[in-house]
């Protein structure tokens, strides 16, 4: 009988505390700070409050005039969907019941930029040789810095190797471009870089990212080769000062193919390289795509700027890659300019 009533007694006493607990009005919220912001939402946490069960946390841009409000039963909560590069007010207070305790210090905290993708089309090689690839690009609006990532193709040019992209520090070449350089890459290799803007003027907080670009693909070169890059009439023009083999410096052939629409009819533009000389194997009609009547003649011999051909003196070689109707194609083409500014027929192969 006697454990029965001090147990009785005993259980008076908790509901009697249960319910003094349940009257008290929440203690006032302290602690509170910013603890995530990125450029849409901000993360806010503080410290437990006596007497409280939950929290209500208010929040409002700070030029407006009504406070929006979340509750919760946790110490911290995040707001999303804010504006970017938008200061936000913050306070919060203890909820126990009907009963609510008093504000904490209003606190601010501004969201940050998203950096804008960078221009796919804008990217292309400065300089190749063969164990280091120059990158250039268009600088993207509101980024602060940049991340390169760079896989290195398989022999056959279509499969990925299993690499994650790695961070490359890079250069500011110009006020509106952005410079990067991959050294000791392996020669006559195929490798595809992809660039994505940083914003990092964060502070404590994580750096904002874009999303990476599409793929740029570029070659090494074999021997002491250097093939330079320029932007002219928005065409990438490609030089190399030395001979190129047909069969062997295939790959060194530039890649970047672009629709261009004039009027209404879309069609295709490439990246072409400029080179002093061509030398054709001695099978090359058998190599080659086409029957322009100049594959016999050119079989087994090298052609360079000065020559004579066709009773006219070439200025330039071009070589360029094929493209059709319905985009690039796995050809390559030779074309050759003469000092009355004519071309020849492109060359296929």
């Amino acid at each position: 009988m006697k454990i029965k009533k001090i147990l009785a007694i005993l259980l008076v006493m908790l509901l009697a505390v249960s319910m003094m607990g349940a009257s008290k009005t929440p203690a006032k919220v302290t602690g509170v700070k910013a603890v995530t912001a990125t450029e849409s939402a901000i993360g806010i946490s503080w410290k437990a409050a006596k007497y409280a069960k939950k929290y209500e946390l208010q929040y409002k841009a700070s030029t407006a005039k009504k406070w929006k409000s979340v509750k919760t039963s946790a110490k911290k909560a995040t707001v999303k969907s804010l504006k970017q590069n938008t200061k936000y007010q913050f306070k919060v207070r203890g909820i126990n019941g009907s009963k609510k305790g008093s504000f904490s210090a209003t606190i601010t905290q501004k969201t940050y930029i998203k950096p804008a993708k960078v221009n796919d089309q804008s990217i292309f090689a400065l300089e190749r040789s063969f164990n280091e690839i120059k990158i250039q690009w268009a600088a993207a609006k509101n980024a602060s810095t940049y991340e390169v990532g760079t896989t290195r193709l398989n022999s056959d040019n279509t499969d990925y190797q299993s690499c994650e992209y790695e961070q490359i520090d890079d250069n500011h070449y110009k006020p509106t471009t952005h410079f990067t350089t991959t050294s000791y890459l392996r020669p006559n290799t195929w490798y595809e870089f992809k660039v994505r803007s940083v914003y990092n003027k964060t502070g404590k907080f994580k750096v904002i990212r874009s999303a990476w670009s599409k793929p740029f693909y570029a070659c090494t070169t074999t021997g002491n080769r250097v093939i330079t890059g320029e932007k002219t009439n928005g065409v990438f023009h490609y030089t190399m000062n030395d001979t190129f083999v047909v069969g062997v410096d295939d790959a060194l052939a530039p890649t970047g193919v672009y629709e261009i629409t004039d009027y209404t009819e879309t069609y295709y533009n490439t990246d072409y390289m400029n080179v002093n000389s061509i030398s054709f194997p001695a099978n090359f009609y058998d190599l080659s795509d086409d029957d322009t009547g100049m594959e016999d003649y050119l079989s087994g011999k090298t052609i360079s700027v000065g020559d004579t051909l066709e009773e006219k003196t070439i200025k330039n070689i071009f070589i360029e890659p094929g493209v059709s109707d319905y985009g690039p194609t796995s050809a390559i083409s030779v074309q050759f300019q003469f000092t009355d500014n004519q071309y020849s027929t492109p060359i296929n192969w």
